[in-house]
Parts: C-alpha cells; structure tokens; sequence
C-alpha cells in the first residue's frame, strides 16, 4: 500500500511539472505578434481580374492603383490579385486579426474588384479558380461580403471602412442574375462606412481605361487634404456620375460617430491632431513609394493619373515624364471620323500578324469601340491562351518556322524567318534563297522591261525616271550614319540619345536593301521598295518589323525609321550622299 502511494505522488508531480511546461510552450506559441500599440493605418486590397467564365480587364490594374494611393496615405497594405476561395478567407480573417492586434485607435480599409453578385439577398465576392454556371453555386464557390464586417467589428477597432467595386457584369454562364442584379444593401455596423461603386440593385461599369471609372475618381479624391472621408466619397459619386453620363451612381452607408481623412488640413504639425479627429500623417515622399505609385500608372492613357502623380510627388524621379505626357495629350486634337478610321486601320495593319498581346491591348485602350475590336478582342484572348500553356521549346519553333517558308518564292518570307532566328539551323540556307530569288527577279526585270522599238529616241524622260536614275547609276552601296530622334520613354539600343550608328544602303532596280550595324545589337536588315516618285518604304528587322521610309534623288538617301507597334519606344532618321 505504501509503495502504491509513493508511486502517485510520483505520477501527480511528473504530470504537475508536464502540465506546467506544456501551459509554458502553449504560452509561448500562442503569444500573438507585436503591432503598433499606438494604432495605426491598415488596407488589405484584393483584385480579380483572371476569371476562366467571365475575365474582368480592370480589378488587378484598380488593385494596383489602390494599393499605391494608400501607401502613399500611410497605410500599411496587404495586396492580393487573382485568388482563389480559400486564400481570400484566410485574407480577410488575417486581416481582422491585425487590426485587433493593432488595437482600438486603428483604422482599416478593405477594398475589393471584381465580380460580385447577390443571391437571395446575401452579397458575394468571387473567387478567381470558381466554378459557377447560376445561383445555385454561388454559395459553394463565393465568399458571403458578411464575413468582412464581421471580421472588422470583431476586431473591435475605431473605424473601419469596406470599399466594393464590384458587380460589373453577369458572370452567370446561363444568364441568370439570381433574381436581381447588382449588390444588395448591407447595414454597416457602428463605426464602418461601407461604400459600393453603384447604388444597390445597379451594374458597375469595368471601364474602358486602364482602371474602372469608380477606382479611378477615389484614388484621386482621397488625396484631397482636409477633406472628411464623407466629403471624399461625395466627390467620388458627382466625378463618376459625370463621367458615366448618369449610368453609375456610387452609393454609401454610414454609421461613423467621429471624424476621418485620409490627409489632415493641419499637416505642419501632425503631432498634435484637433480633438475628435483621427491623425492623417503627412504623404510619404521616399523613393520606394513613389515607384510603386508610378509603376501602377505606367502605361496609362489617362491625364488624371499623371496629373495625381504630380501633386504628391511635384520634384519626383518621374516627373519630367508625367509633364511631358501630359503636354503630349494636350496638344492631340480629335481626327474627323474619316480620318480616325483611316488612323484604326494603319494601326490594325501594323499589329494584326503580331504575336505580343500587348499590342493589341494597346488597340483597344485606345480604340475600344473601334471597327477591329472584336478581332483584337479575340486575339488578345488567344495569344493570352498561348502565354499561359507550356513554352516551346527553341529548336523546334526554328524547325516549324522554317517548315512554314520553305517552299515559298518570296524574298521577304525568309527575311521574315532571319528577322525570328538570325543564327537559326537554316539561317544560310534561307540567306542564300533570298540571293537567288533577287537575281532571278532582276533577270525577269530585265527581260520584261526591253525598250519598245518604236519608241522615239528623244522621249522626254519622265519623273519616275529620273527619280530611279540613282538606282541605276548610283554608287554600288551607300554609306552613312544613323542620328537618334525621339528616344522615348522606353529608348533601345538602337536609339539612345545621342547615338550614331553606321547604315549601309544598296539600290538595285526598284529595291533597297542594307543593314544597320552597331556592337549592341550586331545587325538588322533593310528591305525596301523605290517607287516612281522617289519614295521608298520597307521594314527595318528589330525583334519585330519596324517601319523605314524615305527619299532617293540623284545625289542624297533620306530617310527615317520607328516602331510602329509602340510609338513611345524610339525613332530615329539619316541622309547618306555621294
């Protein structure tokens, strides 16, 4: 009996001491993160754009914009694009997690683009990844928006806002718009403001742009100083109105019991913010914000941006480009509807056998009612297809290139091919078919061409004439320099400022070939066409074909060359004499 309660005691003290350490490591595991005891600024900011049913242009671009207009307004930003059910949930729970951590003097923002619809009353945001052909799937496949307030006001912070452009056309494959369309009325619980980019009931538009009409009034009105966050969604509903003719109205509900900005009036003295306001520290100004706030606007159209850019960043990195294209917007008039047909179809030329997507991204940003949007449209869509599968392998797109032009007796087929592989497997044999081909449309010039007998002797020469006489009694090859113009935003080796190149320029009947050459780039090939007049015009080989156009007299070559894909990129000209 005595040696039984020896033993308890020993076993009630091993798992006294295992308990005691078990409750240590528990401690020690579960001891949430520091954050700022003292609050502070936190967005957490999804776009889907990627869907596989219904793909949405704009969310990941707004995203971008968002999350770059809120870093430079001082918050700390959690930025998510094109995910999937699972990874939004573990967001936005993560996300009312730090805001408690944070504690009660901390602000949150959750801003969300992309589909969204309502079923039975309930709002949903939609995953990218989900698999939905009506209502039925919704709740199985979406995320209910009533998870974020419940993660915000279980977070227990003094203000919170939920910012949704969302609803921008029916992603149902059947049609169905589960009994009503647009968003349903949600109640804001205290001290959240809950903002929709359209009334309830309403469809919001994608934009036409790099960023939907609602994202892009906001990120310019939150930078607005002194300006409650009342009056900033006020000036977002009149800015968007304007701009949809009346289509979207933006809407709100409110149940904030003290005052917000997102840049405070009083920013000479941040230290000490008026009673009853939430403090606004002062615009960030370091490098590391800026660029991301420029990169995100980059490649827009759009003067606001770059208008925006300037007032937060007057002395920035980027500055001279923003002023720059901004003058450059200014100054472009509106063509007569002829003429911008005819400008539709130059451009539609230059890029309809292209093989970047961004070409024709570039079309419908600049013409997205355009006669061949349906057709870049498409094309986009199927070249993104081509991106996403597995990428082919070199030697075998050599092999399928060169299959495609073999038989072919046209010069610029196998020019076409040089252009893709320069030190491809067939690179001499489709050089030397060139060759041959020349001299056998020359011998065919030649023969076709004899003088008629009964023409008189002193004939006036014609113009046609005179301006071909340099092909025939020219030099055999003409010599000169390049002289950069326009580098651009986005200058190549071939145009740098201030670069010269050598240009080497043969004439033969009708047709001008040559090369550029330079160490950068070794050498691209010049083909051409003179026509009676004088004018030539062909293609410059540089990665893709580029346009070169110019004058032969007698005793001069002019000319110039740019990218006609990518007018920002470079251009440049020369004159070569005797």
């Amino acid at each position: 009996m005595t040696t039984i309660v020896v033993e308890t005691s020993v076993i009630f003290r091993f798992f006294t001491y295992f308990a005691a350490v078990w409750l240590l490591i528990a401690a020690l595991v579960m001891e949430p993160r520091e954050a700022s005891a003292t609050g502070g600024r936190y967005a957490l900011i999804i776009g889907n754009s990627n869907y596989s049913f219904a793909p949405l242009r704009n969310p990941a671009n707004d995203a971008a914009l968002m999350a770059a207009t809120l870093r430079v307004l001082g918050f700390e930003v959690f930025e998510y694009k094109d995910i999937n059910q699972r990874e939004m949930k573990r967001a936005i729970v993560d996300f009312g997690r730090a805001l408690e951590r944070a504690g009660k003097d901390s602000v949150g923002l959750f801003y969300y683009a992309g589909h969204g619809v309502q079923v039975g009353g309930e709002n949903y945001l939609i995953p990218v990844g989900s698999n939905i052909r009506d209502e039925l799937d919704v709740d199985i496949e979406g995320v209910r928006a009533s998870i974020v307030l419940a993660a915000l006001e279980r977070a227990g912070n003094a203000l919170n806002m939920v910012v949704l452009d969302a609803c921008r056309n029916n992603p149902f494959e059947s049609g169905s718009r589960a009994a009503r369309s647009g968003l349903a009325r949600m109640d804001a619980p205290s001290g959240t403001l809950v903002a929709y980019s359209t009334a309830p009931g309403r469809v919001a538009e994608d934009g036409r742009g790099r960023n939907s009409p609602y994202t892009q009034a906001l990120a310019r009105a939150m930078q607005a100083p002194g300006e409650k966050v009342e009056e900033v969604f006020k000036t977002v509903r009149i800015s968007v109105m304007e701009r949809t003719n009346r289509r979207q109205v933006p809407w709100e509900a409110s149940s904030l019991t003290g005052d917000f900005y997102f840049v405070n009036a009083e920013v000479a003295d941040q230290t000490q913010p008026l009673p009853g306001k939430i403090p606004a520290p002062q615009p960030q100004s370091n490098q590391a914000v800026e660029i991301e706030y420029w990169k995100s606007i980059a490649n827009s159209d759009n003067p606001d941006l770059y208008r925006s850019y300037l007032s937060a960043f007057p002395n920035g990195l980027f500055a001279t480009i923003a002023e720059e294209r901004l003058r450059s917007q200014a100054q472009q008039t509106t063509p007569a509807p002829q003429s911008d047909l005819n400008n539709q179809l130059a451009l539609w030329e230059s890029i309809r056998n292209s093989s970047d997507p961004a070409m024709f991204q570039t079309f419908l940003n600049r013409y997205p009612d355009g006669l061949y949007a349906p057709l870049a449209s498409a094309r986009l869509e199927t070249l993104r297809k081509q991106q996403a599968a597995p990428r082919e392998d070199p030697l075998m797109k050599d092999l399928r290139l060169w299959n495609a032009v073999k038989d072919s007796n046209r010069p610029s087929d196998y020019m076409a091919y040089l252009g893709q592989f320069p030190n491809g497997q067939f690179a001499a044999l489709a050089q030397a078919r060139i060759d041959a081909l020349r001299t056998q449309q020359q011998t065919a010039q030649l023969t076709v061409q004899t003088p008629p007998a009964q023409q008189p002797a002193t004939a006036p020469v014609k113009p046609a004439q005179v301006a071909a006489a340099p092909a025939v009694r020219g030099p055999a090859l003409w010599r000169g320099r390049t002289v950069a113009g326009d580098p651009g935003s986005q200058p190549m080796p071939l145009c740098y400022p201030g670069s010269s190149h050598d240009i080497t320029l043969k004439i033969e009947g009708d047709h001008i070939t040559g090369a550029i050459t330079a160490p950068a780039f070794n050498s691209l090939t010049i083909d051409a066409r003179v026509r009676p007049n004088g004018r030539f015009n062909g293609k410059l080989y540089y990665s893709r074909a580029w346009v070169i156009m110019g004058t032969v007299t007698d005793d001069e070559i002019t000319g110039r060359f740019y990218n006609p894909h990518n007018h920002e990129t470079c251009r440049g000209e020369f004159t070569l004499t005797r």
